[in-house]
């Protein structure tokens, strides 16, 4: 299993982010994800094309690199940082 060669972390909860994102909610701030956001509702609330079933959906803004020791095959101990983790 993966405790023979993971030493740390001793588990991983991998969660999910998800939730409905009001139209005004994808205004806010100044970002690319925001503006493209603002288009696509813009576009799915005329009724256009494919847009009309779009929902805009809330998702993490920031992740982090979580840290990870492991055997290697030649039973040396690995230290990794996994981006993106937490």
């Amino acid at each position: 299993g993966w405790s023979d060669w993971i030493i740390a972390p001793s588990g991983y909860h991998a969660n999910y982010c998800e939730g409905d994102c009001p139209n005004h909610m994808t205004n806010l701030g100044s970002s690319s994800l925001s503006f493209h956001s603002t288009v696509i509702n813009h576009y799915r609330m005329r009724g256009y094309g494919p847009f009309q079933n779009i929902k805009s959906c809330c998702v993490p803004t920031k992740l982090r690199a979580m840290s990870m020791l492991y055997y290697n095959e030649e039973q040396k101990i690995i230290k990794k940082d996994i981006q993106n983790m937490i």
